[in-house]
């Protein structure tokens, strides 16, 4: 099982990206959690326990984890001393500038998976 541990669901991949997820097992999306910018470090500390332990209940193959930096260095070292393997999405940004008759900005940027990376 691959589980999708971000804030971008499954249903808005690319195919390759599906696909990718696929080498691991069947994909399922889990809800990343709002993290606050006043929580402390041990607040962070209790949540990444406390989704750890659900994680871990799906007996996860691999996890991809992307989110809130502090939360997910804790949580993935706790999934990594587990032995689960654990991926970042890796992206190609595209990005376009237009300035508009008013002299404003509009900028876009389009990310085009290419692959998961293992957390070492």
């Amino acid at each position: 099982m691959f589980i999708n541990y971000s804030n971008h669901p499954i249903r808005t991949w690319n195919e390759k990206q599906r696909l990718a997820a696929a080498e691991y097992g069947k994909a399922v999306d889990m809800p990343f959690p709002q993290i606050s910018a006043s929580a402390g470090e041990a607040d962070i500390d209790r949540l990444a326990a406390s989704e750890f332990e659900k994680i871990m209940r799906l007996a996860p193959d691999c996890v991809l984890c992307q989110g809130e930096m502090s939360f997910c260095y804790n949580l993935i070292n706790r999934l990594k001393s587990a032995g689960v393997t654990v991926v970042a999405a890796c992206s190609e940004r595209a990005c376009t500038e237009k300035t508009l008759s008013d002299g404003s900005t509009i900028k876009q940027s389009v990310f085009n998976f290419v692959k998961f990376r293992k957390y070492l």
